[in-house]
């Protein structure tokens, strides 16, 4: 019997030895994933406009008001540290009702607004019902600022975090972690408290510490220039930043 013969041509040995790369570099992924930090927010408006806002474009920049028909009724509900107070109205401008409650609204409230409309549908012509959704949080007038700003904070928190999950066995049955927390007037932060725990409580402790163990902020202000409090929340992700 004569032998087998192994020939493998210059571009397949380039092939393979590419191929070997890429199975390598995904099995180091998969053992050791990289983690990344949040902190911006999304929807927010500003304290001191909640006083001049008339109408439901004040508080929603992007209100579809072109292609809605008819507003039959709109809710707004304010929110802060567990309590709530809700105002009703008609229409796309505020209601004597809920301009009241604006007015009532304490900073690091979030907004909550809920529209029921009808609109015409482009494809029939016929008039449907919908409900939009929408949620700000109410900002100061000057943000808190970290020293470096928010590349410097995203850099320190996942140097952080990824140095002390550098053992696989850290990343097994990982989810997200999700912290609130204030930056007061001294630029400090204080009632830091996991909202969404990650399923383990040495990682839920580990973000806490990591958190805690910033340096001071340069503190948020009123439109006076008065220090004031902001609220934040802070997440940690198992994914690449981006990913799938």
């Amino acid at each position: 019997m004569y032998p087998l013969l192994s020939y493998k041509t210059p571009a397949m040995k380039k092939s393979l030895t590419l191929l070997s790369l890429i199975a390598l570099v995904s099995l180091a992924s998969a053992q050791n994933p990289k983690f990344y930090f949040e902190a911006k927010k999304q929807k927010t408006i500003q304290h001191e406009e909640l006083d001049k806002a008339r109408n439901l474009s004040d508080l929603m920049p992007d209100f579809p008001v072109l292609w809605i028909t008819e507003i039959q009724q709109t809710e707004l509900e304010s929110a802060y540290e567990g309590k709530s107070i809700l105002a009703t109205g008609t229409g796309s401008l505020l209601s004597a009702e809920q301009k009241k409650l604006l007015q009532a609204t304490a900073l690091n409230s979030e907004l909550k607004l809920k529209v029921k409309y009808t609109y015409k549908n482009p494809v029939n012509g016929n008039p449907e019902a919908q409900t939009m959704k929408y949620n700000t949080e109410v900002v100061p007038f000057k943000p808190a600022e970290f020293t470096g700003g928010y590349e410097k904070l995203n850099e320190v928190m996942s140097k952080a975090m990824n140095g002390a999950l550098s053992d696989p066995y850290s990343h097994e049955k990982f989810k997200q972690v999700k912290a609130s927390l204030y930056i007061n007037e001294k630029g400090e932060v204080e009632d830091c408290s996991i909202i969404k725990s990650s399923g383990s409580a040495k990682i839920d402790q580990l973000f806490l510490d990591t958190i805690k163990a910033m340096p001071t902020w340069k503190a948020a202000e009123d439109a006076k220039g008065n220090k004031v409090k902001e609220r934040f929340e802070f997440s940690f992700n198992a994914m690449a930043a981006g990913g799938c």
